[in-house]
């Protein structure tokens, strides 16, 4: 089979991103990842190239080598010839191409969820499950100071709470207001400062999970 280089296909649209993402979501969500959209595709409803992220679950997820391969079985791509590429912040990301040339930026974060050891951390974690989040560090805590934690929320129904909402829960709940205005690209980017000093940082990643009509997926 001749397959066409990254890049040279005729793109994305919205719809046949939510395709590929039904398709791919069981299999992500049985070996311990949450899986989303962001990019272009999700911003403007079209682009180049898919980006999607995997952000782990659980502390015991399928490697992400074999998870590629299963990807890649699903949807009838195969992976760039090129070696994956290990990030800064734990990351694991390689592009895998269709047959038609459209290529799949996938990146897979490597286990570091946030845990449950401190009150304020475990009420964050039950606030946005309940509204449909998976919660996980973006960046490594260590990195930072020890009252300022980056964040990433990565939705898993297409109901989840708006960020405008969780906005006030977290100033209800946890006594955190919003410290600026939003920055809004692929993701919504928005900070929070508690009354015990503490910072937070939150990257919210656009609803882009489920179900998208029909047993028949045309890419």
């Amino acid at each position: 089979m001749n397959m066409a280089k990254c890049g040279d296909g005729p793109g994305w649209t919205i719809d046949q991103a939510m395709q590929v993402l039904t398709v791919l979501h069981p299999a992500f969500r049985e070996n311990g990842y949450a899986l989303a959209m962001h990019g272009s595709v999700s911003r403007d409803g079209k682009g180049n190239d898919l980006d999607l992220i995997a952000v782990p679950e659980e502390l015991c997820v399928t490697p992400p080598e074999e998870m590629e391969r299963i990807m890649c079985d699903l949807i009838g791509a195969q992976p760039a010839q090129q070696e994956p590429n290990w990030g800064l912040l734990a990351t694991w990301s390689r592009a895998c191409v269709l047959e038609d040339g459209r290529g799949i930026d996938m990146e897979y974060r490597v286990p570091a969820p946030i845990d449950r050891r401190h009150e304020w951390a475990s009420s964050l974690i039950t606030l946005f499950l309940d509204n449909g989040y998976h919660l996980e560090f973006f960046s490594f805590p260590e990195r930072l100071n020890a009252n300022y934690f980056d964040l990433v929320a990565l939705p898993l129904t297409l109901n989840a709470t708006s960020p405008e909402a969780m906005d006030h829960l977290i100033f209800e709940k946890l006594q955190a207001a919003l410290l600026s205005d939003p920055v809004e690209s692929s993701m919504s980017v928005r900070s929070y400062h508690s009354d015990d000093g503490r910072k937070i940082g939150i990257r919210f990643a656009r609803p882009a999970l489920g179900g998208v009509g029909g047993d028949n997926v045309g890419y």
